[in-house]
Formats: structure tokens, sequence, C-alpha cells
């Protein structure tokens, strides 16, 4: 891979001294979804797919930008990411050439966006000695996709991005940023990801709006984050809320937030029955109370949960289209990655895919 990005990068800029290439894989959230910005945990882990940066210092100030295979519009990420650290005093001393070359399926809702900006962040830090954390790293790409790129997203994917392990999930509390490296240990289970391939833009979507009607409830609840109360104590003051949207919006982060506290323990204990049976109870609170669904993600969730061998599955990201996770038994994985997606085009009309494989580190120089 090495080589054949310093080829194209060469195609694309010209020979000379090689480019140094960087490193940050996608995320896939297990469970805790719409629960980052309304100060609950989650618990994502991150993919062996992602973005690549090849990166080479100029004698001037020309900065070049050139991508393999990115979508249009894909510049808007690390020039954001330029915003926030000239924002907070980082500012590239000099010009450079940036060749972009990215696996992960865009709009899929496994973090491409993310993915770029980390590794966009990670390999300015490491080029320009500025010895940013990998926490800070992560906090600087969430304010470039709130404040420059237009994405009232939280913390969770640009976080999950830059502290992953390998084979490894992260537990983090996303109002004090305390977090735990959860073992995923499946035990003859392994995950699959089907891609609906109903794309969706976070900007155009109903994103911001679920934002908006979860600061609609805080207002009439008169609190700081809506997880900080249990689902006994939402249920004692939800008549305060007046607005039936928000209350329903309300509902579903405060009890992901219990899901996913469940989750982690059931995972802990090996108790990976329980751990599906959440994820079942996840899909459908963002189905029925969040309202983030679509057809296509509701029909794939369908298949899965009449097919034997499967423990558990959930539409992941922030929906409208992208994807479903799901718990399979290994030795049916085969046979239910093929099974599923022809039912899929079969209803839909869609060309689904499946993703499997391992799980994948944190960001890194080649």
């Amino acid at each position: 891979m090495k080589q054949r990005l310093i080829r194209i990068f060469f195609d694309s800029f010209g020979e000379g001294e090689a480019p140094r290439i960087f490193f940050a894989g996608g995320r896939v959230n297990l469970i805790g979804e719409h629960t980052d910005y309304n100060g609950g945990h989650v618990f994502p882990c991150a993919l062996e797919k992602g973005t690549y940066a090849a990166v080479r210092l100029r004698d001037d100030s020309k900065r070049l930008f050139s991508s393999a295979n990115e979508s249009k519009g894909w510049t808007s990420y690390p020039n954001a990411v330029l915003s926030a650290l000239k924002e907070r005093g980082f500012e590239s001393k000099t010009g450079f050439e940036m060749l972009i070359w990215g696996n992960l399926p865009v709009g899929a809702g496994l973090s491409s966006s993310a993915s770029l900006e980390v590794v966009v962040c990670y390999a300015f830090n490491a080029l320009f000695g500025w010895e940013l954390s990998l926490v800070e790293m992560a906090k600087l790409c969430q304010r470039a996709e709130n404040a420059f790129v237009g994405v009232n997203c939280g913390i969770l994917d640009q976080f999950a991005v830059a502290m992953a392990k390998e084979n490894t999930a992260i537990y983090l509390d996303t109002d004090t940023l305390m977090y735990e490296y959860v073992p995923l240990k499946l035990q003859g289970y392994e995950l699959l990801i089907f891609d609906s391939k109903k794309p969706r833009k976070l900007v155009e979507s109903k994103y911001n709006e679920r934002r908006s009607e979860c600061q609609t409830a805080l207002k009439c609840l008169k609190i700081q984050a809506l997880c900080s109360l249990s689902m006994a104590e939402f249920e004692r003051c939800f008549h305060l809320i007046d607005d039936e949207a928000a209350k329903k919006r309300a509902r579903h982060a405060i009890s992901e937030n219990e899901r996913t506290k469940e989750a982690v323990k059931a995972l802990r204990s090996g108790d990976l029955a329980s751990f599906g049976q959440l994820m079942n109870q996840s899909h459908l609170s963002l189905k029925n109370d969040y309202e983030v669904s679509c057809f296509e993600l509701d029909t794939l969730f369908s298949l899965l949960l009449d097919k034997k061998g499967v423990l558990g599955a959930r539409m992941t990201g922030a929906g409208f289209g992208g994807c479903v996770i799901a718990l399979v038994e290994g030795d049916k994985a085969e046979n239910i990655k093929t099974e599923i997606l022809a039912q899929y085009e079969k209803i839909t009309g869609l060309n689904g895919a499946c993703y499997s494989g391992g799980i994948g580190g944190g960001p890194k120089e080649l």
C-alpha cells in the first residue's frame, strides 16, 4: 500500500522527496447512538478500513490537494481541520502537497469524514512537531466539523477514530471524556456490517434538527444533559416537556444511555445473548422514538432478526441511511451474508454490501 500511494503521489505532484504516509481508520458504534451530544455513554470500535494521507512539505506557502478516490467536496474537511488548528494557534509553517486515498464507503455511516479529519490532524501534528495528544486531536476535529463543516455532531466519531486500539472497543462517557478499553471477546461470534447503499449526508439530513429537539427537552427539564437522568427519573418528569417530538427524542437518549451501560456489563460477563437483545432494543428506539431509521435500514434489521445464528442487530451511525451492524455466529457468517444481501436486493432493488474483518487500531504513520 505504501509504495502504491507514493507512486500515485508522484503522478499527482511530481517526483522528488518521498511523502510521509499516515492512516486513520473508520469506526462503527456497537451501541450508544445519539447519546454523545446528550452527555451519555457510547461504545464504538475502529475499523481496519480507513483513510490514508500522503504529505510532503513545500518550500513556499502553496497548499495543494489531490485525491485518488474521494468524492466531490472532500477538501472542505482538511481545510476545516486546518482552520480549527489555526484557531488554537497551530498553523502550518510552510505549504504542502497532500494526497488522500480511502477505502471506507462514503455516506455509509462508518465515519469516513472523521477518519479524514483525524488523519489530517495526526499528519500535521507529526510534520510540525506540535505534540498534541490524541484526545486534543479528537476535540479539534470535532470543532472542525461543528464550526467549519456545519454538522453539529458530538465527540463520538472523532474520539473513536483517534483513541482506538486493535480488537478493543471504547466505553466512553462523553460528558466527562472518561473512558475504558473493553476487549471484544466474541466467543465464536463476529460482527458483520451491512451497508444499505442508501447514502446520507449529515448536513442535509435532519441530524441538526434532532439535536435541536433534544435542546428543547433540556430547557423544559431545566437540566444540563439529558443522559444525566435515569429512565426512572425521566418517567417522573417527562410531563414537563410540552413538545411531543422533544419528549420522544429525550426518551431515546436516556433509554439508550442505560442500554449502553447494560451492554458493556453483558459483554464483560460473556453474556452475548443479552448484548444482542440490547442491540435490538436500540434499533427499535432509534426507529420509533428518535425517528432516524428508514425503510432500507428497517428491512435489513427485520431480515437479520429472522435468521438463525443472529444474536442481535441495529442501525449504526446517525441514520437516514447507512449501515446495520449484526452479531452473528462465526460459522454461519458467510451464509448469512449471502442470504441477507439477496433478500435485501429483492425487496429494495438496492445492491447492498457486507463488510467484515478485524477491529482496527488508532492513527499511525506507515
